[in-house]
């Protein structure tokens, strides 16, 4: 029972070690409300899931060693499943961001103002951005001296995309010099950088696939000869036997960590 809650306090410890690597900073700096509106997705989804992993692990290979290491991978795979989630859902709003920055460029070159633009969008964007657009016209109608820079890099921020902040710095250096014209040449050629950038990580993609539908075969393979040792060739454990399929489930773990930190890339965006 103590040899139990040792290592359970081991394995807590670690978790503790691993919120503060993942989420950037120790819980205990973070106020209250905001551990608890965070907990879910970046503790307490986590934490239930290593703590099958760990136990799975423990029963099948007989060993507490395979289970922390089946624990620590099962820490990360909610982590790898909501931030891929996010990536689709900013993957979205950056397709949206580049149909604004295209239809503000034309509307620009027609020699319409900042707030025609913001309003236009506001009206045709879908959401989160249509009322956000909507929420700035109201803004720079309440406003009108408000830098459309101001509006566009907090919008930027909240969203986690910089093409608004390369926007609000072209309108800025428009309303200097070149009024509407420049600024619909400028949003031009900052939509032609963005679906180049889409085409290079599409192309990349498309590259990558091939490796990466042959890494997980290799790790698939690699999953089914542990199994395989611990169900048909269970009747060979010994003491050593268990310290080789501990050794082998450092291994799979440390090659799914791997090919997960290879084939995730954010140069481009």
């Amino acid at each position: 029972m103590i040899t139990l809650l040792l290592i359970l306090g081991l394995f807590g410890s670690l978790l503790f070690l691993f919120y503060t690597l993942t989420t950037g900073r120790s819980p205990i700096e973070r106020n209250l409300k905001a551990v608890i509106k965070n907990f879910m997705f970046c503790s307490g989804i986590p934490l239930v899931v290593a703590l099958v992993f760990f136990l799975v692990g423990n029963i099948l290979f007989a060993t507490p060693v395979a289970g922390l290491v089946w624990g620590i991978l099962g820490w990360f795979v909610p982590l790898w499943v909501i931030d891929a989630a996010k990536g689709r859902r900013q993957a979205r709003l950056r397709a949206i961001s580049r149909d604004f920055i295209t239809s503000a460029a034309g509307l620009y070159s027609a020699n319409q103002v900042t707030s025609e633009v913001i309003t236009t969008a506001g009206k045709r964007l879908p959401e989160p951005l249509g009322s956000e657009f909507r929420d700035m016209a109201q803004k720079y109608s309440l406003d009108p001296y408000v830098l459309p820079q101001k509006l566009f890099e907090d919008l930027a921020e909240k969203y986690g995309l910089n093409e608004f902040k390369a926007v609000g710095q072209i309108l800025d250096a428009a309303n200097i010099a070149g009024g509407p014209r420049a600024a619909g040449r400028g949003l031009k050629r900052l939509g032609r950088a963005l679906r180049l950038r889409d085409r290079l990580a599409t192309e990349r993609q498309k590259a990558m696939l091939e490796p990466a539908v042959a890494a997980v075969v290799v790790i698939c393979l690699m999953i089914m000869g542990l199994v395989l040792d611990v169900t048909v060739l269970r009747p060979y454990f010994a003491a050593a036997g268990r310290w080789v399929l501990s050794a082998s489930s450092v291994l799979t773990v440390a090659m799914i960590f791997a090919v997960v930190r290879l084939f995730r890339f954010k140069d481009l965006f």
